[in-house]
């Protein structure tokens, strides 16, 4: 590929790629270009099946290291600038830019290490965007006996970044996972016995929370239905076996 002639250049083009070369020959590349968007593994997989090479540009090379097997190569927007004598973008443009989710995640991605080795084999620890599209680290706990996860979340608090550093704030979320079904959310008046997520629930409250609300910083607030489907049973059910517990059930602390 080296040396080889460049017949055009396109935007957007196939797959959406950023940048699409059309080389003599007929060979592609592909540049999937990143500031502070996620790269995700189905944006690579659709990308990569698009185009013969597909090169990625992001703000430092950790930020694509889940991909770098995947593609061609990581570029990283400096090694780019310079390479061009009078680039409009310059990198003093670059580092004026405000905290980037990126540069949350690269911290993430180095915590990631000490906790799986302080959580144990079996657990599973990933860094990613999460509900809010804010940067997270994703906790997912063996499987037990009923086939259910614990599952924790650790990200960044609201729906926006902050316009400094210092005003980062973080929340957390724990619990067990369910399903999107009435048998783990049925009608609480068509049921005498609780769905066994309630059981797990009650375990966090009695066994790990306990009296204890201050040292996890619990947010008051009552918690909330889902918006739709079978969420709208989950709060008869709070009130029906964990009625004891349901100012503080679900809930995010921070």
């Amino acid at each position: 590929m080296a040396g080889a002639r460049v017949e055009s250049v396109e935007c957007e083009s196939a797959a959406d790629i950023d940048v699409l070369l059309r080389l003599a020959g007929g060979r592609t590349v592909g540049i999937e270009a990143k500031l502070d968007h996620q790269l995700t593994a189905i944006q690579v997989k659709k990308e990569k099946a698009a185009v013969d090479d597909l090169f990625l540009l992001v703000l430092e090379a950790v930020d694509a290291e889940d991909y770098c097997d995947q593609v061609s190569g990581v570029l990283t927007w400096s090694e780019v600038i310079f390479c061009f004598s009078e680039s409009r973008l310059r990198l003093s443009d670059i580092d004026s830019l405000p905290p980037q989710k990126v540069a949350v995640e690269r911290v993430f991605r180095s915590l990631s290490p000490v906790i799986r080795e302080q959580l144990g084999g079996g657990w599973e620890v990933l860094v990613g965007r999460g509900g809010s599209g804010m940067p997270a680290i994703t906790i997912w706990s063996p499987q037990m006996e009923d086939a259910r996860h614990l599952r924790g979340q650790i990200q960044v608090s609201g729906r926006g970044m902050p316009a400094s550093e210092a005003d980062l704030r973080f929340e957390y979320h724990v619990g067990i996972e369910t399903k999107d079904s009435l048998v783990d959310f049925p009608d609480a008046a068509d049921v005498d016995v609780a769905p066994a997520w309630v059981d797990h629930l009650a375990t966090l409250r009695d066994r790990v929370i306990g009296d204890d609300l201050e040292r996890y910083r619990i947010r008051e607030g009552r918690c909330r239905n889902g918006q739709r489907g079978v969420g709208k049973n989950k709060l008869g059910l709070v009130a029906k076996w964990l009625f004891v517990f349901q100012s503080a059930l679900t809930r995010s602390v921070s």
